[in-house]
């Protein structure tokens, strides 16, 4: 039977190109799989046949621990006894086998603490730890498969990610009980004890990364559910500062960084919360270190880290009430670690990842909606942390993570889109801020703008300056079609704001060369807030100061036939400006002189070249009316059909009824032409 299952696994686990034989063998693994005394088979094979191979063995533990469940007592108290003589033997010969096989053991000694503990066999990880200790201080191979053993054990009764039926939570519960009252105690001050001999060894020993690095993890997984204080102790934390400042070895910054996220995500009552959080003091701890130049995973971490105790104090502000505030050490402490870690999230928000920078997104739109929530919080000042100098610090910093990065062209669709994700949430967190103080904002947009589009350096500044000015003025125009100041109706149109608006609009018009500069997210942006504010164009109620409304319009036409547009070298500005430029004159319905319309007119007759070879079958379809709801990417005749209902929109305002019909057949001429050659 021995020489049967050897061989069915290797059949099974190999490359062979015989499916009948793979079938049969998986058929015979099944059937050892199900079978009663299968465990014993299995059993037999491991502790009398040292040449088994890596593949057998990890088979053997999973079927023992797919039939754990189902043994009496006494097979599981014979089981554990293979398992503690295979274990024995292992550590004798210091054999360290690869780390699958190190975890498929530990499993398999996780399921015994899971079936056997409440049953017949308590003494499991007493047992194990004996093991560990049986040389001075520690055998690093015992030591090894102990702390593997208890992560699988909390992965099996304690992990919060697995759904369980009320039985197996009854069970768990149990069995964590059990943990608290005859282990705990001792399963920490172990890992204390283990933590400071295996950082001293480190360099001398093979095995000392794995253990220090599983510790950290058993931190992280048990604290949820055992006393936290036996680890809230200085000499647990002296350690794990040392690992988290430890420049030369980012796995263990890392791991370390995720425990305390695991110790600061445990349940307590908002001023037990406040009182962790000041004894952790990760705020200082991470300034005094420094968070800039660090690895990417790294910096990832850390921000994660931050981001949750930021989350933490803001759950202490919002969940305590007006009473619990009215206290003033106790509101002023909390809001002194949150402007302790300002600067911090700050530098992350900075990264020039946007990866880093998001992971302390969700702290900053928890802050800015507590304090939207206690604007009109008359009994607790909150002025501290909801001030002018810092919203505007903070709003300049997310305007400016909105500006493409330097090694970013600005011309591929998948990043495109990817930036404007984090551009979307960025500007929902501007709008937050315009709701706690529109007046600040508003001067920090407009400032802006203006430096981006229109300071003396703004065209030597480069493309993604001036896109970023042009992004902020849409996003200002948003601002005001959503009302996002809360203005009543009546009054958006004649406010100051509104105002403002139109005057820059007029002054990136009046300034079009300098901004207009050979990018296209430049020039698409441009159109697309032109069209978007048509009703500026041909509304007499609205007027700016000093501007002459017929002047703008004909620079904005110009604009629109030129090589920045309808002839631009860029195939996407190219069909998009064709779409745009039909809407606009449909929209506005320029009143210009007819000298005018006919430049016009005559500026896009070359465009004209009708190809009908390229007519797809949408367009072969069109009977009575044009479909003009999207523009396809290709430059076909779609794409020109909007340039042929812009020339027949222009046509219909010539004024004069004989230039008017020279015009028409002026523009039907080539089309004429190319359909005699089709």
């Amino acid at each position: 039977m021995d020489s049967q299952i050897q061989q069915a696994v290797e059949i099974a686990s190999s490359a062979t190109n015989d499916e009948n034989l793979k079938q049969q063998a998986f058929q015979f693994i099944d059937e050892i799989k199900s079978s009663n005394d299968g465990w014993q088979h299995c059993i037999n094979l491991l502790t009398s046949n040292d040449s088994i191979s890596p593949n057998v063995k990890f088979f053997i533990f999973q079927v023992l621990n797919d039939r754990m469940p189902s043994l009496t007592n006494e097979q599981k108290i014979a089981l554990k006894d293979y398992l503690f003589n295979y274990l024995k033997k292992l550590i004798a010969a210091s054999q360290v086998e690869p780390s699958f096989l190190r975890n498929a053991l530990a499993k398999t000694f996780s399921s015994v603490f899971v079936h056997a503990t409440l049953v017949c066999y308590p003494t499991l990880l007493t047992d194990m730890l004996a093991l560990a200790r049986s040389t001075t201080p520690f055998n690093e191979l015992a030591t090894d498969y102990y702390l593997r053993t208890l992560m699988m054990i909390h992965q099996d009764i304690g992990d919060q990610m697995v759904l369980r039926d009320q039985e197996r939570i009854t069970r768990d519960n149990l069995l964590k009980d059990a943990i608290r009252d005859n282990d705990m105690v001792e399963m920490t001050t172990v890992w204390k004890e283990a933590l400071q001999h295996f950082t001293n060894v480190a360099p001398s020993s093979k095995l000392a990364p794995d253990i220090i690095n599983n510790i950290i993890q058993c931190i992280g997984s048990y604290v949820s559910w055992i006393e936290i204080n036996l680890i809230l102790t200085q000499d647990y934390l002296s350690i794990l500062y040392q690992f988290l400042g430890n420049s030369h070895n980012n796995e263990l910054r890392i791991a370390t960084a995720g425990t305390f996220n695991e110790i600061l995500h445990k349940k307590m009552a908002p001023v037990k919360k406040l009182e962790l959080i000041n004894f952790l003091n990760l705020g200082l701890i991470f300034t005094q270190m420094g968070v800039k130049g660090l690895d990417f995973d790294v910096s990832i971490a850390f921000a994660k880290l931050l981001n949750k105790v930021g989350i933490e104090l803001v759950l202490v502000l919002d969940s305590s009430s007006n009473a619990d505030l009215a206290n003033v050490d106790f509101k002023n402490m909390t809001t002194s670690k949150i402007l302790e870690l300002l600067p911090l999230i700050f530098d992350f928000l900075e990264n020039e990842y946007d990866d880093i920078a998001l992971e302390v997104f969700p702290f900053i739109g928890e802050f800015l909606l507590f304090l939207k929530k206690n604007i009109v919080n008359e009994e607790i000042d909150f002025s501290a942390i909801n001030n002018d100098e810092l919203l505007t610090t903070l709003l300049k910093k997310m305007i400016l993570k909105m500006k493409y990065d330097e090694s970013d062209d600005g011309d591929d669709e998948d990043t495109i889109e990817q930036f404007s994700e984090v551009r979307g949430k960025l500007a929902s967190f501007q709008d937050s801020i315009m709701v706690l103080n529109e007046t600040l904002a508003l001067e920090v947009m407009i400032d802006c703008i203006n430096d981006f589009l229109f300071s003396p350096n703004a065209a030597a500044s480069g493309w993604r300056t001036i896109e970023l000015g042009l992004y902020q003025l849409n996003h200002y125009s948003e601002v005001l079609r959503n009302n996002v100041m809360n203005l009543p109706k009546t009054m958006i149109n004649n406010s100051r704001p509104y105002f403002v608006f139109n005057e820059m609009l007029c002054k990136v018009i009046d300034s079009s060369t300098s901004i207009l500069i050979s990018h296209p997210l430049i020039q698409l942006l441009f159109f697309e807030l032109v069209l978007k504010h048509y009703k500026f164009f041909n509304n007499s109620h609205i007027q700016v100061e000093g501007v002459n409304k017929d002047e703008i319009l004909l620079k904005v036409l110009k604009i629109f036939v030129s090589n920045f547009g309808v002839f631009s070298d860029n195939d996407k500005v190219k069909d998009r400006s064709w779409y745009l430029f039909y809407r606009f004159i449909k929209l506005t319905k320029p009143n210009v002189d007819d000298f005018i319309t006919k430049e016009l007119i005559n500026s896009l007759s070359p465009l004209l070249t009708f190809n009908f070879s390229n007519i797809n079958v949408k367009s072969q379809q069109l009977t009575n009316e044009i479909d003009l709801n999207a523009v396809e990417d290709d430059s076909g005749f779609d794409q020109q059909l909007y340039l042929f209902e812009s020339i027949g929109l222009l046509i219909t305002m010539v004024k004069n009824p004989q230039e008017k019909i020279d015009m028409f057949e002026s523009a039907l001429q080539p089309f004429g032409n190319n359909f005699e050659r089709f």
